[in-house]
């Protein structure tokens, strides 16, 4: 039963965390359509989302499950960061490269850091 639960708490947490990013990304999006801002900006603007997303994601995580916060972290962000190749390299067929790694790694950082963070704030309070 502590298993399900668990496994709720993460689908839940993906899938709000998933919805999240596709509405607040329509806005520089549709900014980025309209020439209102440039490449550069767009792709901070979409890198700057995803990491505070995955942070409180981890935060999340770690606050329901209230042990090895890096390790809640850790898993929220390898599940998300799967989820995402797959989404990005099986559909829209990109390609692998080393900006692609450096992206992913910071994602996972950022869930990690979130879900400790996540345990300290639940112990405190």
């Amino acid at each position: 039963m502590k298993k399900i639960n668990v496994l709720k708490d993460f689908g839940i947490t993906l899938g709000i965390s998933f919805l999240c990013i596709l509405i607040i990304t329509i806005i520089p999006t549709s900014m980025y359509y309209f020439n209102i801002i440039n490449s550069k900006v767009f792709y901070i603007i979409e890198l700057i989302i995803s990491i505070i997303v995955l942070f409180v994601s981890g935060f999340i995580m770690g606050k329901k499950r209230m042990k090895k916060g890096w390790l809640v972290g850790l898993e929220m962000g390898l599940i998300f960061i799967l989820l995402y190749i797959l989404i990005s390299f099986l559909i829209f067929n990109h390609s692998f490269n080393l900006s692609n790694l450096i992206y992913y790694l910071i994602l996972l950082i950022s869930s990690i850091v979130g879900g400790m963070l996540g345990i300290n704030f639940t112990s405190n309070n």
